[in-house]
């Protein structure tokens, strides 16, 4: 079984809970307590054009309407502002998130093991000695100890010598989604009986674990059918809780292994119409959920669509959960990759043969540009592209998660005179929505397009220093439309739209970059999460960056 570390405080269950807002942060903060069993009322904003519309059957209300009920309650995401919160606040009871829970009070009285060893685990271990939890019985790790080695007199184990029994209690302390998903479905392959308590399902606005109410809004407002398919009954037992809370049926239930006659797997689903239904996967297992996916995506069903949900969505490839290839630490950098292994190099990912290459492509960007998310990149698309029309190309795909302009401008400094490059192509900007610091200068309130710009042109100078010819393009970004539609502002909406809005108003089409910013506005199946594009969005982005090289060989 699969608890939460934090519930719902008990003094707040008699009250009416409403959720403040509608975008990306508060439909989390919705999800966060409809997977703890809270039934929330409804949503509270001041944006007129949403009142009376629905997400789930929940309405939205105005501000005025919410200050008018009784014994109701706003929760309001941590990070909103105290300008918006107390627009709230001054209308009736409102509290942040965090101040919303307490332990669950099912720790009263154990002493629990602890899964880490790490500094987020003994904050954790510090917390729960203050209200009352006993003695902390061990801390568990997939680290090689012997029996004798302690922490502070408290026993290490490995996760194989632990002596766990069915009514003991364990809290993992990990924070990122892969690593909460991995530790629970350990936990669960050794036959571990008792309880599991997690911080969240999703930790706070994950790229990767947004999607589950909106798939469910919208098979609900299009009448599909609903199909459960889980891995495991620990996330069977968390869906379940959140659609009983509800009062959303499941019109069809597989697993991912068959389990008896009566029960099938996810390929049973190949006689369901996927236009008239939807798929919503629960498995704590990262590499499972991934294959579910794949699996989901030869049904018919894909992230693009919305009609295939998860607990957490696995959009890294397996290269990452197979550790075929993992982030390494970079002084320069802060993170890249060794390829190495896979025929690439050292923070370069190499598609074709360099010794036959007529023509060389660097290419350096974020997340949205890299090998290691599902489905496949534009990059490796655009390779696809040069290969069909029998050009011999070789594409370094220098592209890794999170980087900016700076940390690229770094990556062209350390390697371009040794790529030797024809064509360099940065696609960018969803990560400089936010100023960050950097290597290069430090300009307090600069605004974030002109930086984007300004940088992009120091990196034009490196590159044609070397010979080669630069091509910025400033990326499709979904966080700064003018207007929103309710599905785009629970998609896409948060501080990011106000960040991005210097990239709407600054852009221009007769620049030294190609403007892509406003390629996919009010596209459906663009994207499959705040910022990163679906399979047919990536076709489409290099078919046009195919397009802009043609033109230059």
């Amino acid at each position: 079984m699969v608890e939460h570390l934090y519930t719902l405080r008990r003094d707040l269950k008699d009250k009416s809970i409403y959720v403040w807002d509608m975008g990306r942060k508060a439909i989390w903060v919705f999800s966060a307590l409809a997977l703890r069993g809270v039934r929330v009322e409804g949503f509270v904003t001041n944006f007129s054009e949403f009142v009376g519309d629905t997400i789930m059957g929940l309405p939205i209300v105005s501000v005025d309407e919410f200050s008018e009920l009784e014994d109701a309650i706003a929760i309001v995401d941590d990070d909103v502002r105290e300008g918006a919160f107390n627009v709230v606040a001054s209308r009736g009871y409102a509290l942040y998130y965090s101040e919303a829970l307490e332990l669950n009070p099912n720790l009263e009285c154990k002493s629990p093991y602890l899964y880490g060893t790490g500094e987020l685990t003994w904050d954790i271990a510090k917390k729960v000695s203050k209200v009352g939890v006993g003695a902390v019985s061990g801390f568990i790790t997939e680290k090689t100890v012997t029996k004798t080695v302690s922490i502070l007199g408290v026993p290490v184990y490995t996760i194989k010598e632990a002596p766990l029994n069915a009514d003991d209690a364990v809290i993992v302390a990990a924070d990122s989604h892969c690593q909460i998903g991995d530790e629970v479905a350990v936990l669960l392959a050794i036959g571990f009986r008792g309880t599991i308590y997690i911080r969240e399902v999703v930790p706070h606005f994950s790229l990767w674990g947004d999607n589950l109410v909106y798939v469910l809004d919208k098979s609900a407002k299009e009448h599909r059918r609903l199909l459960l398919c889980c891995g495991d009954d620990a996330s069977r037992a968390l869906l379940s809780r959140l659609l009983s809370a509800y009062g959303i049926n499941v019109d069809r239930e597989v697993f991912m292994t068959r389990k008896g006659e009566s029960a099938g797997d996810i390929w049973d689903l190949a006689d369901e119409d996927s236009d008239r239904s939807a798929v919503i996967i629960g498995s704590f297992s990262n590499r499972q959920r991934l294959e579910m996916l794949g699996a989901a995506y030869d049904l018919g069903y894909s992230m693009e669509k919305a009609d295939c949900g998860s607990l957490q969505l696995s959009v890294n490839n397996e290269y990452l959960l197979n550790h075929v290839v993992d982030y390494e630490y970079d002084v320069r950098m802060l993170a890249s990759i060794d390829y190495s292994c896979l025929g690439g190099k050292p923070g370069w990912m190499v598609h074709g043969d360099e010794a036959e290459a007529t023509v060389r492509i660097v290419v350096v960007g974020g997340s949205t540009s890299t090998e290691l998310y599902y489905p496949e990149s534009w990059v490796e698309k655009l390779y696809k592209m040069f290969e069909a029309d029998g050009v011999k190309a070789v594409v370094f795909n220098g592209a890794n998660e999170g980087n900016g302009v700076t940390q690229e401008m770094s990556r062209l400094l350390r390697d371009i005179h040794a790529l030797k490059p024809d064509f360099v192509i940065s696609l960018s900007g969803v990560n400089d929505q936010r100023a960050q610091e950097n290597k290069f200068e430090q300009v307090h309130g600069d605004n974030p397009f002109e930086f984007w710009r300004r940088v992009e042109k120091y990196m034009k100078l490196v590159v044609e220093e070397e010979g080669a010819e630069f091509i910025a393009i400033l990326q499709p970004m979904n966080a700064c439309m003018r207007i929103n539609s309710l599905f785009e502002n629970m998609y896409f909406t948060s501080e990011n739209h106000k960040w991005g809005r210097a990239f709407l108003f600054g852009a221009r089409d007769d620049d030294f970059y190609f403007n892509f910013l406003d390629m996919f506005h009010h596209q459906d199946g663009a994207y499959i999460d705040r910022c990163h594009y679906s399979d047919a969005a990536n076709r489409i982005i290099a078919e046009h960056v195919y397009q802009l090289l043609k033109e230059r060989l």
